[in-house]
């Protein structure tokens, strides 16, 4: 099994206590000083930068509970207006959500998003999988 980086570190850790509270609901947020904190208000600063919308919105559903398929998250960057057709545009905006993360909290981005989403275009079912 491959060592997470301190990136993917801190944003599994976001995804566990700041998104899995907001999906299930629950008004007890990250606290101030919490790691998923500072993820999340480097993720809204990336939101309200021109073209950093859609990178935010990719970041957000790939560390979304429930590891749905690329092509359903796919699908949702399209309801809401980017043209997006292929899994190499979706490991595009996902990489540059991460740099921007990775830059806001000050560590290296050492392009750990591409040994991540290869695992999922080698899956069956399109689904992330632990390298």
């Amino acid at each position: 099994m491959r060592r997470k980086g301190e990136l993917e570190t801190r944003l599994s850790a976001w995804a566990c206590e700041y998104l899995a509270a907001i999906k299930s609901e629950q008004t007890n947020t990250p606290s101030v000083c919490s790691i998923a904190a500072e993820v999340e208000q480097a993720v809204r600063s990336l939101e309200i930068q021109p073209h950093g919308r859609f990178s935010a919105l990719a970041l957000r559903y790939e560390y979304s509970p429930g590891n749905e398929p690329v092509d359903l998250k796919m699908r949702r960057l399209r309801r809401l207006g980017l043209e997006i057709n292929s899994a190499a545009k979706y490991s595009q905006l996902l990489r540059e959500a991460r740099q921007h993360v990775a830059a806001w909290l000050h560590i290296p981005f050492a392009g750990e998003l591409d040994q991540r989403f290869m695992t999922t275009l080698g899956s069956p079912d399109g689904r992330l999988q632990e390298a």
